[in-house]
Parts: C-alpha cells; structure tokens; sequence
C-alpha cells in the first residue's frame, strides 16, 4: 500500500506520498500524484488501498460544494459514505490535510474502511490525527526534508501485503516511484514538489533501485 506522512506545523500541514501505482503482482506500472488537491478547498487528500479509491473520492467530493476546508471537516463521513457506496467492501484509507481557518492551524483527518491493529482506529470512523502521523512509513519527528526522505527509503525496504486487503495476502514491495510533498498554508493554495525519484521500471516490480536526484 502507500506510504503517507503527515506533519502539522505552527504556520502549515505537510503531506508526503510516494508515487507508485502497481498491479496485482506488484509490478509498477506508472507513477501517480497522490497528494491529490480538494477542489476549491485549501486541502489536500491521500488514499491508501486500491487505485480506484482515489477516484471514488474525487467523484464523491464532486457531490458537495465546499468553500474552505473547515466545511469539508464537519461533512467529511458524509462525503465518506458517499465513497463506500461506490467501493462497495472495498477496503481503503482517507486521509486529508487542511488549514482550519476556525482553529488557525492545519489539521489530519484519518478514516479506514477496515481495522488495524497498526492504526489503532476503528472501521468507519473519522480521526482527527496528532500534529505527526505516518501510515505504511514510520514517523519524522519534525519537517525535515533528509529525516523524511530516510523514512521513505525505509518503508521502500519493507515488504507490505500489496493486495490491500483484498483476498490472501501478497507479499511484495510497494514503496516506489517517486517522494510527492505537499504544503498546505493559510490563504494560499498548496504546493507540491518530487523530493526523490527512484528507478523503477514500468512492467517490473518495485525495487530497492538507488534513488535519482530530484528535479531542480
């Protein structure tokens, strides 16, 4: 699955995702911007699970006109059921990075549709998460572009169940791509950057290639 990291900071939020779209058997194929903006919403949101999960909630959220991100935060399992109604049993994670214009700082809002003894949540409900938050990638204790991309390259080694939850589990690696950053602050629209780029190739599985340098 996925690797997200979030990191909420006195003036912004950090979303961090690696880029790796892979099939049934772990083979790359391509990679994708997961930190995905909201729409007329100073946020942003990740998924975890299967590719299609991402489409169900820009599909769902197209359901729902929201001027900031604080409206989204008070009708988020709205928008959450509206996604179960179109993955069916599917499996997945939401998460979304906002700036809360109410209580002035940024905010983590965390849902799974099935448990985990790792996240320690239950299925269905939506958290709002702790100023540092990792989901398949251990946690940086502050923003900081080298601790980060270290944690990256640790969940890149770490062999994950690459069905997502959907029938027996597969074991394989599922970090890869590239590192996406995204910044969410007050007033401004988010910014994203590749931190790193690592040398996966399309049609075989993700390795532990050395990393490229990002793009200047």
């Amino acid at each position: 699955m996925s690797a997200v990291m979030t990191i909420v900071e006195r003036d912004c939020v950090h979303m961090i995702t690696d880029a790796a779209i892979y099939d049934q058997d772990g083979v790359f194929l391509y990679n994708w911007q997961k930190t995905t903006p909201i729409p007329g919403v100073n946020a942003v949101f990740a998924t975890r699970g299967p590719v299609f999960a991402f489409v169900a909630v820009l599909a769902a959220l197209q359901e729902f006109e929201f001027s900031n991100f604080d409206e989204l935060r008070r009708q988020i399992d709205e928008v959450a059921v509206k996604v179960d109604e179109i993955l069916g049993n599917d499996p997945f994670e939401l998460i979304v990075a906002g700036w809360s214009d109410e209580n002035d700082r940024g905010e983590v809002l965390f849902r799974q549709t099935h448990g985990s003894s790792m996240h320690r949540t239950e299925p269905g409900v939506t958290y709002l998460m702790g100023d540092r938050a990792g989901f398949g990638v251990a946690i940086a204790q502050k923003w900081n572009r080298d601790e980060v991309l270290a944690r990256f390259e640790e969940a890149r080694a770490f062999r994950d169940d690459i069905t997502c939850g959907r029938g027996e589990p597969i074991m394989g690696f599922s970090v890869g791509g590239k590192v996406w950053h995204a910044v969410v602050r007050p007033g401004v629209a988010p910014e994203f950057e590749i931190l790193r780029e690592w040398d996966d190739v399309p049609g075989e599985k993700i390795n532990s290639r050395p990393a490229l340098p990002a793009a200047a």
